[in-house]
């Protein structure tokens, strides 16, 4: 028999529940956490949706700026800006222009078939080089229109490696497609890299980011979440600044640039720069539930909206199920509860021993329990992880050994470099990392293309640093694709910069010693994970056994306070032994929850003055009672002077 029939025979003989008024507040508070859970499942969704949008940007910023580092590109458009400037040889620098075109659609643009064409427009506005022919040759009437399309004026001023990403737009041009899309533009430099010879505009259709918004991305990245998983009225979609669809309805077709979207988020959006969570109408005229996402200095807003109905629907026919059933039942009870709630009580209190052991490291614990129901299943559930936890833990402290083993025996890659940062020498450790053969595939090697760009700026100043005597350590990681020369085998590495001072005892040049700490990462991320898993499963564990326990109270609670009839006094003295040993148990799971709060730093300790009188007197209230049922004579007495 099942733990849940055992409930039912048992405490409906025992106490007689308003079951009409606790259906109308469970619903209540249902419906009201359940709102408050889709508030913030709504905004986490907005948050993750917003760092895809960025990460898709960023992305395609990141593969603009790549190609301007194609050697080829760059010579050949030196070779045309030259041709550019003799009349005899316009023929001759069309002929290259293709050339150079044909070389960017193979080679380049291939590779996504989101981008509709690659253009790289002079200083003047003119295109000289497209991937579709029928391009080259056009210009735009104005700087105004070439700052609106690509973003002309930042990318003419920025820094190589600099990328810039335009508004949403249709354009109506020879050799291009008359369908929403975005464009990333970012200077082109000579080879030697002096000269800016022009900006390389790569046109993106938007069925890429609109995958990332419906979820199909994340579904062909074989990820758990996705489209359909989304119900049937939840849609994410960008607005602009004129209050316009930049990406496609879920519900309208042809909405992008053409749907108006004046709802009261996107307002408070553009006039105070705030994002909102709650309900409000949309652009159909729906009641939603919605969170927005205003990004500083873009040119979009982020929506997430899915209809009310969608939401409270399944909640307004259970509230109907409910009433009808508090109608139409009314359950009395008198007997047994005393008997289940002393053995349910032993039983959980095994458990709650064993939990409080596994807290404290001792994962060989077990709970002892060959009841075939709930609490049973509950008693081999956490022996199960118990034992789990136990492997897992030898796992890692063999994983961490041979993760040891493999650092200290590993060589590292030094490097020598000179003040301005030029690389000298290289070790054969770094041959080995790099995995170059000879001393002349070194030469001219650019170690900082190696580096992720996010750990540059602390790299130069560790080497301003090491220039002034000190020592400094960073933890940086590689950089990863097959046009990067020399591109580290590993995924991180701890950096030390040191001077190398001459006999004089001035800085000359900087040694940079990289260890490889790729393994060290991943086990401290194994590590927390397991943490938390611990963490939560005795948090989850301890509030399911806090629900049976409180239920067990509120029925000891009913009897003693006479709510089914009078009681004799013996009776009354066992089941108030019951009643204290349930709010015991109690006590200390709230003890564990406590301390589980404090360990995830969740509880925030404020310290304050007390009265060290109504201390002792609360300790001698809650112990008063015992005393008189055993009989012990006792005896208070407390300072007047406060202490």
């Amino acid at each position: 028999m099942s733990i849940k029939t055992k409930f039912i025979l048992i405490f409906s003989l025992i106490t007689f529940v308003p079951i009409f008024l606790l259906a109308f507040f469970v619903v209540n508070k249902v419906q009201y956490h359940l709102i408050n859970q889709i508030k913030e499942a709504l905004t986490l969704e907005a948050e993750l949706t917003e760092n895809n949008i960025f990460s898709y940007l960023e992305q395609r910023k990141i593969r603009a700026a790549d190609w301007t580092t194609d050697g080829h590109i760059r010579r050949e458009l030196e070779i045309l800006t030259d041709l550019s400037t003799e009349e005899k040889s316009a023929d001759k620098a069309r002929s290259r222009a293709l050339e150079l075109g044909r070389y960017i659609l193979k080679e380049k643009q291939s590779i996504d078939p989101d981008i509709e064409a690659t253009d790289i427009i002079d200083v003047s506005g003119t295109v000289m080089v497209s991937s579709n022919p029928e391009r080259i040759g056009h210009t735009e009437p104005d700087t105004v229109e070439l700052d609106q399309e690509y973003e002309f004026t930042q990318a003419i001023n920025a820094e190589f490696g600099q990328a810039f990403v335009s508004r949403i737009i249709i354009e109506e041009e020879i050799g291009h497609a008359t369908e929403p899309m975005l464009h990333v533009s970012t200077p082109v430099f000579s080879p030697d890299g002096f000269e800016k010879l022009g900006i390389l505009v790569i046109h993106v259709r938007l069925k890429e980011l609109s995958d990332v918004l419906s979820g199909k991305k994340q579904i062909e990245l074989e990820a758990k979440s996705g489209f359909k998983g989304r119900g049937q009225t939840l849609e994410i979609y960008l607005v602009n600044r004129d209050k316009l669809m930049v990406t496609p309805s879920r519900f309208i077709d042809d909405a992008v640039l053409k749907q108006k979207v004046d709802t009261e988020a996107v307002r408070l959006c553009h006039e105070k720069s705030e994002k909102m969570t709650g309900s409000y109408i949309n652009y159909l005229g729906h009641m939603v539930y919605g969170a927005s996402v205003c990004p500083a200095d873009q040119f979009w807003m982020l929506l997430v909206e899915v209809d009310e109905d969608d939401i409270l629907g399944h909640l307004y026919a259970l509230r109907v199920q409910i009433i009808a059933v508090a109608v139409l039942s009314a359950l009395t009870a008198v007997l047994f509860g005393l008997l289940f709630g002393l053995t349910m009580n032993r039983r959980i209190s095994a458990k709650l021993e064993t939990l409080k052991k596994i807290r404290f490291g001792d994962l060989a614990a077990r709970t002892i329990d060959p009841a075939d129901d709930e609490i049973g299943a509950l008693g081999k559930g956490i022996n199960s992880m118990a034992k789990n936890l136990e492997k897992s833990m030898d796992q890692i402290k063999e994983v961490e050994m041979q993760n040891t083993l493999l650092i200290e025996s590993s060589p590292d890659c030094i490097k020598l470099l000179d003040p301005k940062g030029k690389l000298l020498h290289l070790s054969k450790g770094g041959f080995k990392e790099h995995g170059f053969k000879s001393e002349k595939e070194v030469r001219g090697w650019d170690y900082l293309a190696t580096i992720e760009k996010k750990h540059l700026s602390a790299i130069k100043a560790a080497l301003k640093d090491a220039l002034k005597g000190k020592i400094t350590s960073l933890e940086v990681k590689h950089a990863k694709g097959k046009n990067i020369k020399g591109a580290s085998n590993r995924v991180w590495c701890e950096m030390t910069f040191s001077p190398a001072k001459d006999t004089h005892n001035n800085v000359k040049n900087v040694l940079v010693v990289s260890r490889d700490i790729s393994d060290k990462k991943q086990i401290q991320e194994k590590r927390h994970e397991l943490d938390l898993l611990k963490t939560k499963f005795i948090s989850v564990v301890s509030h399911q056994m806090r629900t049976p326990l409180n239920a067990i109270r509120w029925n000891l609670e009913a009897i003693l306070g006479r709510e089914m009839g009078n009681i004799a006094k013996g009776q009354e003295e066992v089941l108030r032994l019951s009643y204290d040993a349930v709010k015991e148990i109690i006590n200390r799971i709230s003890d564990l929850t406590t301390a589980l709060e404090i360990e995830e730093s969740r509880l925030r300790l404020e310290k304050e003055k007390t009265s060290l009188q109504e201390l002792l007197g609360s300790v001698c209230r809650d112990v008063l009672p015992w005393c008189e049922r055993k009989k012990i004579r006792h005896s208070i007495s407390l300072s007047a002077k406060p202490l």
